[in-house]
């Protein structure tokens, strides 16, 4: 479902760079289901990188698949240049990071992508009459995941910064306490 939710956003992309992620999971389960395309993953993590990039190995798919560190809140970072007319995309990534969510994003902008798809949790987007949003909002403050990034998208978009090509709920949740929601964008 993930795979399909990515590339139905990815438009004409024919590499797809996670940003967040991790050993690779989801390039891996990306190249299952779209051999074609390169993927590549960057993460703060260096052991996760290195997990990846032997499981690459491993199977074959180091030249379909790499893994490289990057700081997503470090505007300096050398990496972000490696995002410069890519599509990019988060998946439970920025979640992590709640006090740099800004940062972040204006850094992601500054590197000039072709197109970001962000899939996170969030409060913003919640709706509060129904039960299941009830328990996602508390689980999503009680573990301090981030609550800003969608607010700082409409935003900057209405600031002309960026223009938002799709909003949607995710038609699946990773656990049943953390939906999660797509904002698919691109820097104007």
């Amino acid at each position: 479902a993930l795979s399909d939710l990515i590339l139905r956003h990815a438009g004409d992309a024919r590499q797809i760079v996670e940003l967040g992620c991790g050993y690779g999971y989801n390039l891996f389960s990306l190249h299952l289901h779209r051999p074609d395309l390169t993927f590549k993953g960057f993460d703060i993590a260096q052991n996760g990188i290195a997990a990846g990039r032997e499981i690459a190995a491993h199977f074959g798919l180091s030249d379909k698949i790499s893994l490289d560190r990057i700081d997503l809140t470090d505007a300096t970072d050398p990496n972000l240049s490696a995002i410069a007319g890519q599509t990019a995309f988060t998946y439970f990534c920025i979640e992590q990071i709640p006090y740099d969510v800004r940062k972040v994003v204006e850094n992601i902008i500054a590197a000039k992508p072709k197109r970001v798809i962000n899939i996170e949790p969030t409060t913003e987007l919640l709706d509060l009459t129904h039960p299941r949003d009830l328990v996602s909002l508390i689980y999503i403050r009680s573990v301090d995941y981030q609550t800003q990034l969608f607010s700082i998208l409409d935003q900057l978009e209405r600031e002309g910064r960026i223009r938002i090509i799709a909003r949607e709920r995710m038609p699946f949740a990773p656990t049943i306490n953390n939906d999660g929601f797509l904002y698919c964008w691109e820097p104007t």
